[in-house]
């Protein structure tokens, strides 16, 4: 599927922390960057995660342009389940991509909408504005075509986000 230009839809709300326990409140008011994030509602969707991760010019973890986040669906899963997955993300998720990525437990049906939902082992690509409205996505795994399109799309959201200089 190629990535889309899409409508404002807006970025559902989402309170959470990091695996490395920051917290996280999407789409944050007050924000001044643009939000890049990677939704996830299987394991294997990690995949997707590394690839659009290696495909990056500029490493999203780093990227000063942008808050980035890779968000995993955990919402209906029991409690002992919940603790087991975690350990295991904590373990296998190295900084600097473990204060990137964060369980989320709401809004699930809001969040698939929102992605097109229609493949669990695939992860979706959203840039919003800082706002939280939604300015492009994608779904699976990253090439190059979209990695590039993405990149444009950071920079031109990056440029808008800059507040204008004043001259004394």
């Amino acid at each position: 599927m190629a990535a889309n230009a899409v409508r404002a839809q807006s970025v559902p709300s989402v309170e959470t922390k990091t695996l490395d326990g920051e917290p996280v409140v999407l789409p944050g008011a007050g924000r001044a960057k643009p939000l890049l994030l990677l939704l996830g509602f299987s394991h294997k969707s990690d995949d997707d995660f590394r690839k659009w991760a290696e495909r990056a010019r500029t490493p999203y973890v780093s990227d000063s342009r942008i808050d980035y986040y890779e968000l995993v669906d955990l919402q209906g899963v029991p409690s002992i389940i919940d603790k087991m997955i975690l350990h295991g993300m904590r373990r296998a998720v190295k900084e600097p991509r473990r204060s990137h990525f964060a369980p989320f437990y709401q809004h699930e049906t809001d969040w698939k909408k929102l992605v097109k939902y229609d493949d669990p082992n695939v992860a979706y690509v959203v840039l919003a504005d800082p706002e939280g409205r939604v300015v492009w996505e994608s779904k699976g795994p990253a090439s190059e075509a979209k990695a590039l399109e993405l990149e444009s799309m950071i920079t031109k959201l990056s440029a808008q986000s800059v507040p204008a200089q004043v001259n004394d």
